[in-house]
């Protein structure tokens, strides 16, 4: 599986992506120094049927010396690249971890079979 048609970023001092997850649509970082992706409840709770936090938690450590709780993690079919892709995304409560959009991060990206091409903007 080999992602055909590129997502054009959308902001240019991040790689923000849009992102379709169970057909809502959301915004995208693409984080490859992120072990794992991660979707906030807020989107979770827009999806039909809402996604309620797992109880699997695993409490991750962020920087500045403080903490967040993953649930899950919680298989989402999301579409980005012309690809749908089932993929395990931890939720996070982003009323309290500050989680803007959603986060691809390196698993989606391997399992995706992507590739950021910053100069032109890109996501393949």
């Amino acid at each position: 599986m080999v992602s055909l048609f590129p997502a054009r970023i959308v902001e240019s001092n991040a790689p923000i992506v849009n992102a379709t997850t169970r057909n809502v649509s959301c915004r995208m970082l693409m984080d490859t120094g992120g072990q794992v992706s991660v979707q906030p409840l807020s989107l979770c709770q827009k999806l039909k049927p809402p996604v309620n936090l797992p109880v699997p938690t695993r409490e991750v450590a962020t920087y500045g010396n403080n903490t967040v709780t993953f649930h899950g993690p919680v298989p989402l079919h999301v579409q980005l690249c012309g690809l749908t892709i089932l993929h395990p995304f931890y939720i996070v409560d982003d009323s309290k971890a500050g989680l803007a959009p959603a986060v691809g991060g390196y698993d989606l990206m391997k399992s995706g079979r992507m590739v950021l091409d910053i100069d032109n903007q890109l996501l393949w």
